[in-house]
């Protein structure tokens, strides 16, 4: 009955284990199809605040699904909003024949401000690292008078 028993919860861990592992995200599997251009927010940009937000989201579907159940884990309030709306814009592919069904996703982007300063129309530079990693990066607004 031991051996039994010790054979049965081998199986049940293994079992677990491997719920475990398709419940995580393969991010580094996907890649981007489409997505609308980032935009530094105004007020955040007006204010020279800098800052990041990291969101989680769900990827469930074929062909060039979407995020969806968006949802910020961290971030200063001024960039949630933006970040989101951003994110639910993402046309995504993922590689192989299994269709999309991953849970428990995450990316941040990071708002900063470059050592340049405009008074007319700012540069805006984006950079993606992988997509678990979004730089959102623009010149700081000259200061008036």
């Amino acid at each position: 009955m031991t051996h039994i028993s010790r054979v049965a919860g081998v199986v049940l861990f293994l079992l677990i284990i491997g719920t475990l592992a398709d419940a995580q995200c393969r991010i580094d599997k996907m890649t981007l199809a489409s997505a609308a251009l980032p935009v530094y927010p105004p007020l955040a940009h007006q204010a020279a605040v800098q800052g990041e937000v990291v969101l989680t989201f769900d990827v469930i579907g074929q062909g060039s699904p979407s995020p969806t159940n968006i949802k910020a884990v961290s971030g200063n309030p001024i960039f949630i909003e933006e970040a989101k709306k951003e994110l639910a814009t993402w046309k995504l592919f993922i590689s192989g024949p299994d269709p999309m069904n991953e849970h428990n996703c995450r990316t941040t982007f990071r708002y900063s401000l470059s050592d340049k300063r405009v008074s007319g129309t700012q540069d805006l530079e984006i950079r993606f690292h992988g997509l678990s990693t979004l730089d959102v990066k623009t010149d700081k607004r000259e200061i008036e008078g």
